[in-house]
């Protein structure tokens, strides 16, 4: 018969295994300390913390929410003649006009906006440092499907994936906001109307933002 002794030091090791496993299982979930607080599918972080998030979790909603941090307001949108996107707040812009090569492909009117949307954060992200982003789109089917966290196509999955890392790599928080067509400033741009967009944005740059076009190689390979 085992003594007393010897009964607790064997039930101590086997609670000791119960806790490392459990341990091991919810570390897979993030890990939130004392300076971080969830909010739904985000992640609400000081812009001074020193936290950081387990990367084996995705969260729809690109990158943690900075307090104390500047406000970023984006359009986009795509006509079936260009990609177009407006920083509203820098007053920059860029009218991107589809090349054969991906009229021909078809890709669809989703991709051709999400195409838009990471576009603009690649060409602007760098400058987003710290910064909370709203990316205005009137692709209703693409703000519902960002939100969802689940794109009906590959491709699509690849563009939201490049979206996601953008925001990660210069640290700013990312969401899609619906707006309808007549209140998209981008509207007027993707359809090349720059004349009109100029008259109702007087604030705007008096040039486009250059596109590089490694960024656009690594968005549509071809």
């Amino acid at each position: 018969m085992l003594s007393r002794s010897l009964l607790s030091s064997v039930l101590l090791k086997r609670t000791s295994f119960a806790v490392k496993f459990q341990l091991r299982v919810i570390t897979t979930k993030p890990i939130l300390t004392n300076d971080m607080r969830s909010n739904g599918n985000k992640l609400i972080i000081p812009a001074n913390s020193s936290s950081r998030v387990d990367k084996t979790n995705s969260f729809h909603v690109s990158g943690p929410l900075y307090t104390n941090s500047t406000h970023q307001k984006v359009y986009t949108d795509e006509s079936g003649i260009a990609a177009a996107g407006y920083w509203k707040t820098n007053g920059g812009w860029f009218i991107y006009h589809w090349p054969s090569v991906i009229t021909k492909a078809n890709p669809g009117n989703e991709w051709m906006e999400l195409f838009a949307i990471v576009l603009a954060a690649r060409l602007w992200g760098p400058h987003w440092n710290n910064s909370n982003v709203i990316i205005n789109t009137d692709s209703k089917s693409t703000v519902e499907a960002w939100h969802h966290g689940h794109f009906h196509s590959k491709k699509m999955e690849e563009l939201n994936l490049k979206l996601r890392q953008t925001a990660q790599q210069h640290r700013f928080s990312v969401d899609l906001s619906f707006i309808h067509g007549d209140e998209n400033p981008a509207d007027s741009i993707s359809r090349d109307k720059k004349e009109i967009f100029r008259q109702r944005n007087p604030s705007a740059n008096s040039s486009p933002t250059s596109i590089p076009h490694a960024i656009v190689k690594d968005l549509f390979p071809h």
